[in-house]
């Protein structure tokens, strides 16, 4: 009977201290998940923020061209001289001319973006604004990282980073 004793003991001895070292490998485990976690975050906000910088730099470049552009055409355009006054002179009143219509001006042209994939799959950049969109509402702030070798659109939306699938 002592031999049956000793043998639930130990048994009972070994199992708290597999549990402990369970418990003590989870934490482990759990300590490294969430410093990826914030490798990966800090990693996309990093990306953000230069793809932040490169899109502000050309959007001024662009806006500076425009503006050159914008004031060569007013400089060359002719200024109309005011007509020479002649003396009255009774004219027959010329029939009233209809005014040409005004042509519309032209728009910007509408532009998609489409990421594809290489086994034929493709996804729109509204589908994937979407997608993240849907995970907050009310977003002020949304950042998006596009990964197409993990199939992941990486977000940033008010400070709070995650992911979703692309396809």
């Amino acid at each position: 009977m002592d031999s049956k004793k000793n043998v639930a003991e130990k048994t009972k001895s070994d199992i708290e201290k597999l549990s402990a070292e369970l418990a003590s490998d989870a934490k482990k485990v759990e300590a490294r998940a969430s410093s990826a976690a914030k490798k990966a975050t800090e990693s996309v906000k990093k990306t953000t923020e230069k793809v932040a910088a490169t899109t502000k730099a050309k959007a001024a470049e662009t806006k500076a061209a425009v503006e050159k552009k914008t004031a060569e055409k007013k400089a060359v355009a002719p200024k109309k001289a005011a007509p020479a006054k002649k003396a009255a002179a009774p004219k027959k009143a010329a029939p009233a001319k209809k005014a040409a219509p005004a042509k519309k001006a032209a728009g910007p042209a509408k532009t998609e973006i489409f990421l594809q994939n290489d086994f034929g799959q493709a996804i729109s950049y509204d589908e994937i604004v979407a997608k993240v969109k849907a995970k907050k509402k009310n977003a002020k702030d949304v950042k998006i990282y596009l990964k197409p070798s993990d199939n992941k659109a990486y977000y940033v939306v008010d400070g709070e980073a995650g992911d979703v699938a692309l396809f």
